[in-house]
């Protein structure tokens, strides 16, 4: 038997005209209508509170104020084959909760989507738009209010065809699209920030949605490098290996930290790693040089140039390699073996010579 009231209870819960159910935020100053009846919450100043239930012709059926408005929270008020019960009091936001049972097609329902990617990233002092969807998913027409909590120097307004909006209306089952335009101020803290979405009328629905703040791009990159080494001796054919560091002493973080290096004709290099992704204020990142010098370099001076990409007013710093070629004491040798030449040729032409 037990199965079978489970059964029935699912098929009352979808015919037409069947009570459901829907958790409702009332402000102070406004009504709700179901069916033929209505039922507004007020503040009357010799009364207090005050609710009121009125028929299509506007004449009161019911009024609860004073003392009878805080013994009705709680209990059940009928407003025409609705049931409306008042829960509890927000005081801060001045709203009445309360909780409906009512025919599906006097049920609001909505539904807030943010149809915005994911992971978006922002500099300060920036503007960006973000793309909203309202639907109204109850059988009543609702006039949602727009509402945007947003971080500190962050602020939010709404757009809807062209225009600032603050509400927006919605027959059942329609959609409608509208944008949330952010404004980041220029002193805004970089990191993760989120911004809480929100539509509120007889139903309600919110969003989050989160984005990550950078330093404006305006900013002047100030970076510091230090060779570990300004001056070495090779010989040809040899690696060389050392290390720079780029340091950020600027006030903001630095993005995308490219070094730029410059090496005489047919030298090879190579970084590790090959940049940086950024560099927090007062923080630094290493890079590895490795350098090959060609087994046909002559002897002499090279310069390598360490610098920066897109970075403005940075003074690069420079490498030098004094480099000693490999043929240059086989040239030496090459002379003394040749005097030994010279000198056995001479010796051996006196003693035959004689002869």
């Amino acid at each position: 038997m037990r199965c079978v009231y489970v059964f029935v209870a699912v098929i009352f819960l979808s015919l037409p005209g069947a009570a459901y159910q829907e958790d409702v935020t009332l402000p102070l100053g406004e009504e709700l209508e179901y069916g033929n009846r209505s039922i507004e919450y007020t503040s009357l100043e010799a009364l207090g509170y005050s609710l009121t239930v009125e028929n299509e012709r506007g004449v009161i059926d019911k009024r609860y104020s004073g003392e009878d408005f805080y013994e009705v929270l709680g209990e059940d008020i009928q407003v025409g084959e609705a049931v409306f019960k008042p829960q509890a009091i927000d005081r801060e936001d001045r709203e009445l909760e309360a909780r409906v049972e009512a025919p599906r097609e006097w049920i609001g329902s909505s539904e807030l989507n943010v149809t915005a990617p994911e992971y978006i990233v922002k500099k300060q002092d920036e503007a960006f738009t973000v793309p909203l969807e309202v639907s109204n998913e109850g059988g009543v027409p609702e006039d949602y209010r727009l509402q945007a909590e947003t971080p500190e120097d962050i602020s939010a307004s709404f757009s809807f065809q062209g225009y600032n909006v603050t509400r927006i209306s919605t027959q059942p089952r329609e959609t409608e699209s509208l944008e949330a335009e952010i404004e980041i101020e220029e002193e805004t803290e970089t990191g993760h920030k989120s911004i809480n979405f929100s539509i509120r009328d007889r139903s309600s629905s919110e969003k989050t949605f989160a984005f990550t703040v950078t330093g404006s791009g305006d900013e002047e990159r100030e970076l510091s490098m230090r060779l570990e080494q300004s001056y070495m001796e090779k010989e040809a054919g040899t690696d060389i290996s050392t290390e720079f560091r780029v340091r950020n002493i600027g006030d903001g973080r630095v993005e995308d930290v490219e070094p730029e290096i410059s090496t005489p004709e047919n030298w090879n290099h190579s970084l590790n790693p090959e940049d940086a992704e950024n560099i927090s204020e007062d923080e630094f990142q290493d890079f590895e040089l490795s350098i090959t010098v060609p087994s046909t370099a002559s002897s002499g001076d090279y310069f390598v140039d360490a610098g920066l990409e897109n970075t403005e007013e940075f003074d690069a710093e420079t490498l030098r390699v004094n480099v000693s070629s490999q043929n240059d004491g086989l040239g030496f040798f090459g002379i003394f073996l040749a005097l030994i030449a010279v000198l056995l040729v001479g010796g051996v032409y006196r003693v035959f010579g004689r002869r």
